[in-house]
């Protein structure tokens, strides 16, 4: 969706993306890299790309921003702490270990939420690829989920208006 290689094979380097999904429109996905130059983040983000429902059809939001159809936004992202200290909480959620939502045993997935949000994350390294999917997680009943949940927590934090870009200034008229 925004031109970016997939990662099932692995990546050339350290890579996490955060897919984070709602139900009405926002395409929003944050890259954090760490390459042989250090860390690097960027938030790609659309409202106008064309989108497949599960029948085959295909919707696209209205423009309004006057962006133009079919465009994505890009934006270098800079954690508030400093890398060091990002990559340093980084590990202390282990996407590296923790299931996806659904292999969790016993686990309860949230039931009538209409218009909720899911977060799909990719973890690669050079020799492996991890793909996480957490619906709703802090609803969800278990620790796994309560991790997931902590992790969007801290990126929000981090990232403060840049985790909600471009729609941070639309309060504003700007």
């Amino acid at each position: 969706m925004f031109n970016l290689c997939d990662m099932y094979s692995g990546a050339d380097s350290f890579e996490i993306r955060v897919n984070v999904s709602v139900t009405f429109g926002q395409k929003k996905l944050l890259v954090f890299v760490c390459d042989g130059s250090g860390w690097k983040g960027y938030h790609y983000n659309s409202y106008t790309l064309l989108e497949t429902n599960a029948d085959g059809t295909q919707r696209r939001y209205t423009d309004r921003l006057g962006i133009g159809n079919d465009v994505f936004m890009v934006k270098e992202l800079n954690p508030l702490c400093g890398w060091k200290c990002f990559t340093d909480s980084l590990a202390l959620f282990k996407l590296d270990t923790l299931p996806t939502q659904i292999l969790i045993k016993n686990s309860k997935l949230p039931h009538g939420i209409l218009d909720g949000h899911h977060y799909f994350i990719e973890v690669a390294t050079r020799h492996s690829y991890r793909f996480l999917s957490y619906y709703m997680p802090e609803y969800a009943d278990n620790k796994e989920s309560r991790t997931i949940a902590d992790f969007i927590s801290f990126l929000k934090r981090q990232l403060g208006n840049d985790y909600n870009w471009p729609f941070n200034n639309e309060k504003n008229g700007k």
